[in-house]
């Protein structure tokens, strides 16, 4: 399976997806949220396409750790589902010319990872981790997870 192009938050190009045998590092994604944010309009359209690209992959990546780890987790499947499922729709909006739509997707998607990196990444986590160090749930900081406040 090809790796589709993953935006790099530390800089301003997409690289290489990291292999399946690591865990989906959901830690770049929010930064990767922010850049867009940032972005200028004629340069929102592509980012956004390409932001669905890395997600939907990323979510792919972290469905075959949870097989693999025997996690079978259906209601973060739905949430990764509903997300990817409403960030399409609003892609083609965005598409057609309407970025306000995506500004206002890409703030509604930071929220949603907050709640979910808090909650469903949780047990995927603390299923990685060694048996002495216990889990991790509530790791990871709210803070981290969000765009600046106020309009996008």
């Amino acid at each position: 399976m090809h790796a589709p192009d993953r935006l790099d938050a530390s800089h301003s190009h997409w690289t290489a997806a990291a292999p399946r045998s690591a865990r989906p590092d959901h830690t770049t994604l929010p930064y990767a949220m922010a850049r867009l944010a940032a972005s200028e309009d004629a340069r929102f359209p592509s980012g956004f396409a390409a932001l669905v690209a890395a997600l939907e992959y990323a979510f792919r990546q972290e469905e075959e750790l949870m097989d693999d780890l025997g996690l079978a987790l259906p209601e973060h499947r739905e949430q990764h589902a509903a997300l990817l499922t409403a960030l399409q729709r609003c892609e083609q909006r965005v598409a057609g010319g309407d970025i306000a739509a995506g500004r206002a997707m890409l703030r509604l998607a930071c929220a949603w990872f907050t709640l979910h990196r808090e909650s469903m990444d949780a047990a995927v986590d603390d299923a990685l981790l060694p048996e002495p160090f216990g889990p991790v749930s509530a790791a990871g900081g709210a803070a981290s997870w969000c765009l600046p406040p106020g309009p996008v």
